[in-house]
């Protein structure tokens, strides 16, 4: 909010309280006032003064402050399953920046949901949790899944970080800052852009994988140890694993 504007807010407001208040507690007008005769209007007097306490209080803070919300860094104990994450982007959507990121990170956490449960049927259905096979392949699928959410978390905690005001003023430029320093902030934030997509590709990536893993197994006559050893795609995630350091 620039500054004449939030002057001019808060000069309004404040004088059409004040204006108000005069009018309500003048004997001569409304007569809400301590000492009036009418117990009513003592009593008014006593409402009105706690609530437009209230009402000054939080109207002057939120044009102070420009009801900016404050930086939240996604919470551990929140992101616990698919509905912890979705509620940790849509609490996002104020960033105006990244709308259509925000909404394509909520429809990957929804898309990949049923597959992994899918994934998981399969196995349970053709094989005792016992088993190697079924503990190779589940932990290899829990895994790249969990790299999945890994990203997603990323996503969510470069947004909330980002200073949407400040990224808007310069490239507006409307902050009085040497160019270098406006150049090198400008290639700061581009950068948390680029980021998210970045984080948006790779989990497309990992939606992926997991299609074409359904699909193989879902071409197999029999499916067997022997059979799911040779579907390539299993070797894929777990490459994928292995390098998750090399960008994170």
């Amino acid at each position: 909010m620039k500054k004449g504007n939030k002057f001019l807010k808060l000069l309004v407001f404040n004088l059409a309280i004040a204006i108000f208040s005069i009018i309500f507690i003048s004997p001569g007008i409304m007569g809400f006032y301590p000492s009036a005769v009418s117990s009513a209007k003592r009593l008014g007097f006593f409402i009105y003064a706690a609530a437009a306490l209230v009402i000054f209080i939080v109207i002057n803070y939120a044009l102070l402050e420009g009801k900016k919300p404050k930086v939240k860094i996604a919470d551990e104990k929140e992101l616990k399953n698919p509905k912890g994450y979705i509620k940790a982007l849509q609490d996002l959507s104020y960033k105006k920046e990244f709308v259509k990121h925000i909404e394509a990170l909520i429809g990957q956490v929804k898309r990949i949901s049923p597959k992994q449960a899918s994934l998981d049927v399969i196995l349970e259905q053709n094989f005792d949790k016992t088993e190697l096979t079924y503990i190779k392949f589940k932990t290899t699928i829990d895994d790249v899944v969990n790299l999945f959410y890994e990203n997603t978390k990323r996503a969510i905690n470069r947004i909330s970080v980002f200073d949407e005001e400040e990224f808007r003023n310069l490239v507006s430029d409307r902050l009085s800052l040497p160019e270098e320093s406006k150049k090198l902030k400008l290639e700061i934030y581009r950068e948390h852009i680029s980021y998210v997509n970045t984080i948006i590709r790779r989990n497309e990536n990992i939606i992926t994988l997991l299609d074409n893993l359904i699909l193989e197994i879902s071409k197999l006559d029999d499916i067997s140890s022997q059979s799911m050893e040779n579907i390539q795609i299993i070797a894929e995630m777990k490459e994928l694993i292995k390098n998750t350091k090399l960008y994170s």
